[in-house]
């Protein structure tokens, strides 16, 4: 969840624990081919935007940008068509967006917006003529966890109204264009329940007729299962990126991921660039290709994203300094912009390598020799950052980036010797109780100087990447 959503939950007394949460709702009732759609105020990057559409006739229909969930046809002889639509935001969607049909036809859409979530999932059914439109039964692939949860119906008729909505379920929405066979009747509401699966009870219309339902799942997937890596019996793949020639950037330094493993991100100091390549099979270096890059000058050395990928971290060695950079689109460099927040580290020579936690709370650098840990007062704000512990990693000369697990109690950094080293902490987060531990990985037979690393998120994957070389190798460690 975005810090901006975090304030705003705050000051509105609601907290996080309770996401997800409603942002708000917008209808639209109109008839035409090309179809402004009100989104609901406040919407920002990472929320989750859900449009609901009954269309009278059976037109294709399109919103840029968004991807088609549901598209049925139904009722009497089949001449009315359902859609929804869904995205997580990325905060340019402005105020509307265009629905686009093949035909000009009457429309009624129910657009949504939803903060505290990361998925989504549906299902859909056809109801024969009744006056009980039933949404199905759905296994959202959450957990028994808060979970938002949508029944929708729409006929081909806007005749009959909504006399009753299904039992517990608040947020009713009832639309027609008029009451007739050349409209819609579209009808959603919603309930937050902390169940894995969710069968809606039924509406109640004023006359039978044919219908489509729709169950909709607004929540959070779970997280990865995480397994501290096993560097005694780690190997390397033998997949590389790039298999032959060298990387865009030469000089490669620190190294890391999009969370979903469909992109990963690196520095270098030749042209002082972020560069992003992206995989078409997640977690995969042999599908990686180059995709784009940001100029960010002043000897880049790592790189970290916030949670939500709206906020860049980058170790620059020029001057010393952590700078943030804030990105428009998430996870999209090109995007980026400088922001003035900045920090001066107190470090021992250059500072090398940085690791957020993943609240935002919690930085953790490292210099020639030392990894120092700073607090944040304020999540992913560097003027309210504050040492908290130094200690010396012994011969840890280039300074990797620190890789946690997420409870906080493993450590792994790269020493002078290029071997990945495992530390263990006593108290989670705190350095001062870290001791280092025998398991290791040599990456001498890649390269002889690597300068960053990156663990997948289930700890089944480290990736390195290669200063001599100028490539990024992928292990196993499992």
């Amino acid at each position: 969840m975005s810090t901006a959503r975090l304030m705003q939950m705050a000051a509105a007394g609601v907290s996080s624990a309770s996401a997800p949460t409603l942002v708000g709702i917008e209808n639209t009732v109109t008839t035409g081919s090309t179809v402004s759609l009100t989104l609901p105020a406040g919407i920002l990057s990472g929320d989750i935007i859900v449009i609901f559409v009954g269309v009278d006739g059976t037109p294709t229909a399109s919103i840029t940008g968004f991807s088609q969930d549901i598209a049925a046809a139904g009722g009497w002889a089949i001449s009315s068509s359902y859609y929804v639509f869904s995205k997580t935001s990325d905060g340019s969607e402005g105020s509307s967006v265009t629905l686009t049909l093949n035909a000009s036809e009457s429309v009624c859409a129910s657009c949504w917006g939803i903060t505290g979530a990361d998925s989504i999932a549906f299902s859909s059914t056809a109801n024969s003529s009744t006056v009980n439109p039933n949404s199905p039964s759905l296994t959202s692939g959450f957990g028994a966890v808060p979970t938002f949860w949508i029944s929708s119906f729409a006929t081909d008729n806007g005749s009959p109204t909504i006399s009753a909505y299904p039992s517990a379920y608040g947020n009713g929405q009832s639309l027609s264009l008029s009451a007739d066979h050349g409209s819609t009747r579209l009808g959603v509401s919603s309930k937050i329940d902390s169940v894995a699966t969710e069968d809606p009870p039924a509406y109640t219309i004023s006359s039978a007729h044919p219908a489509i339902s729709v169950t909709v799942a607004v929540g959070n997937a779970p997280a990865s299962s995480w397994t501290d890596p096993d560097l005694a019996n780690a190997s390397y793949d033998s997949v590389a990126i790039p298999a032959s020639g060298t990387l865009t950037e030469a000089n490669s330094y620190g190294i890391t991921f999009k969370p979903d493993g469909t992109a990963f991100y690196y520095c270098g100091v030749s042209l002082d660039r972020i560069q992003m390549y992206t995989l078409s099979t997640p977690w995969d270096l042999s599908t990686a290709t180059y995709t784009n890059n940001y100029i960010v000058g002043s000897n880049p050395r790592d790189i970290s994203f916030s949670d939500d990928g709206t906020k860049m971290f980058v170790v620059h060695s020029s001057g010393d300094k952590i700078k943030r950079y804030d990105l428009s689109t998430a996870w999209d460099v090109t995007t980026s912009s400088l922001n003035s927040n900045t920090y001066n580290p107190t470090t021992n020579g250059q500072p090398r390598g940085l690791t957020l936690e993943q609240s935002g709370t919690k930085l953790f650098i490292t210099d020639v020799g030392n990894l120092r840990s700073y607090s944040l007062s304020t999540a992913y704000d560097l003027s309210t950052a504050s040492v908290v512990s130094t200690t010396t990693l012994v011969a840890n000369n280039y300074g990797s980036a620190p890789q946690f697990n997420p409870s906080g109690t493993k450590l792994w950094v790269i020493s002078s010797n290029q071997t990945l080293k495992q530390y263990s902490l006593s108290t989670a987060w705190d350095i001062s109780t870290l001791s280092g531990d025998t398991p290791s990985l040599s990456f001498t037979s890649q390269d002889g100087t690597m300068p960053g690393m990156y663990i997948k998120p289930d700890g089944s994957k480290v990736y390195a990447v290669g200063l001599s070389t100028d490539k990024v190798y992928q292990y196993s460690t499992d």
